[in-house]
């Protein structure tokens, strides 16, 4: 997690220098990300909405958050680049479909015909494959959703929370699925699966 992490932090750091000539002086904003004094995004929601690109705050366990930004749509989903080999892949109802790290890969599905908001209520199969181990299969429950807010850069955002709880072999596991009124993806909060690390998603722009 430690090295995904280091790796989060340095392309971030990278494409926001990269992207300076075009979109304002971020180098001060990138040089903040390195700080180890951190424990909210390291951005305003001016500068996040003065940023050319959507963008999705990301946090690893405990470690401190970064910022990942759009890199391209891949059939309608996004892709989001948080550092050289660390990638997401969300899709806009509401599902993580894929987790790209350093030294592992981990793909998510269910039934394509479903977002989150339409399984709420029911029970479906989770489908986990990673590059270094053997393929998860999760039974699931969806429940929601309920009515809350997310509390992200000074601002207040209505939200339906969804909950997920999985069971597998290697035991149970909760993430939280945040949409919004419309059922677009706005956040997680949880692992992909039983044992996998704590993962907190938050998107602070909004793609087109």
């Amino acid at each position: 997690m430690t090295r995904c992490f280091a790796l989060l932090l340095g392309l971030a750091l990278a494409t926001l220098m990269a992207c300076s000539s075009r979109s304002g002086s971020y180098t001060q904003i990138a040089r903040d990300m390195l700080t180890q004094d951190r424990s909210s995004y390291p951005r305003t929601l001016a500068e996040v909405e003065a940023y050319p690109y959507a963008q999705l705050g990301v946090r690893l366990d405990a470690g401190r958050p970064g910022i990942a930004v759009l890199a391209e749509y891949e059939s309608g989903n996004h892709r989001w680049v948080a550092a050289d080999g660390v990638t997401l892949l969300t899709s806009p109802d509401g599902w993580l479909l894929e987790f790209l790290g350093a030294d592992q890969v981990a793909r998510s599905s269910v039934d394509e015909a479903h977002s989150v908001a339409a399984l709420a209520g029911q029970t479906f199969t989770r489908t986990v494959r990673t590059s270094s181990e053997p393929v998860r299969v999760l039974n699931c429950s969806l429940s929601g959703p309920e009515t809350d807010a997310l509390q992200l850069l000074g601002r207040s955002l209505a939200v339906q929370a969804f909950r997920e709880s999985c069971a597998g072999e290697s035991g149970q596991s909760e993430r939280v699925i945040y949409l919004s009124p419309s059922g677009r993806f706005l956040g997680l909060d949880g692992p992909m699966w039983p044992g996998a690390m704590e993962m907190e998603l938050r998107v602070l722009k909004v793609p087109a």
